[in-house]
């Protein structure tokens, strides 16, 4: 009886270490107790005591977690991915997406990153609404898609294709960040209006 509540608390000693380093989720935290040789009851047993005392909380984790994400502009794909792969259900994911409205800060993140990516984040910023707006002289186009066309290239089938590409690498990139397509899209129609 003693041996198993020494065991009990050197878990329990080992999961207060182990959160002091970093916050986790209740997966986490049995998985790496686990690891650490204590058997599946007795780490379930220790993260279930923890989480009574509010000391680790899925919850709270997710939406800390997923509002870091976002502001370091990472894409909601991405983060919902990230979440799961950490043991947080998909009821807790989009209960921390909805708190933290994150469909229109997504959109404003996308198309930042866009603007970072094509090199014109310097002329143009992006306004309350959505809309970009250039700060340079706009009499000029901007041609943001056209960076590979040669100078003095008049084949209109070379110019589509290379506009093409550029757009189809802007869209992978914004993609492997883990943005919706449907942002993506977007801001690739928004920068093709300049």
């Amino acid at each position: 009886m003693q041996a198993k509540m020494k065991e009990e608390e050197k878990a329990r000693e080992a999961a207060l270490r182990l959160l002091d380093y970093q916050d986790r989720t209740r997966a986490e935290l049995k998985s790496r107790l686990m690891k650490k040789g204590y058997s599946e009851e007795l780490s379930q047993s220790v993260t279930d005591d923890l989480s009574e005392a509010n000391l680790i909380n899925d919850e709270r984790y997710a939406e800390l977690y997923t509002e870091s994400l976002i502001n370091s502009g990472k894409g909601s794909i991405l983060i919902k991915n990230k979440l799961r792969e950490k043991g947080i259900s998909d009821s807790i994911i989009n209960a921390a997406f909805e708190n933290l409205s994150v469909d229109e800060t997504q959109r404003f993140s996308c198309l930042n990153k866009a603007l970072s990516f094509m090199c014109i984040a310097e002329i143009c910023y992006i306004d309350e609404e959505g809309y970009l707006i250039r700060t340079d002289d706009e009499s000029n186009p901007l041609n943001v898609f056209s960076s590979r066309v040669s100078e003095g290239e008049t084949d209109k089938n070379k110019i589509f294709k290379e506009r093409e590409k550029a757009k189809n690498s802007l869209a992978r990139r914004l993609l492997s960040r883990g943005f919706a397509s449907s942002d993506v899209f977007d801001a690739i129609r928004k920068l093709d209006e300049l």
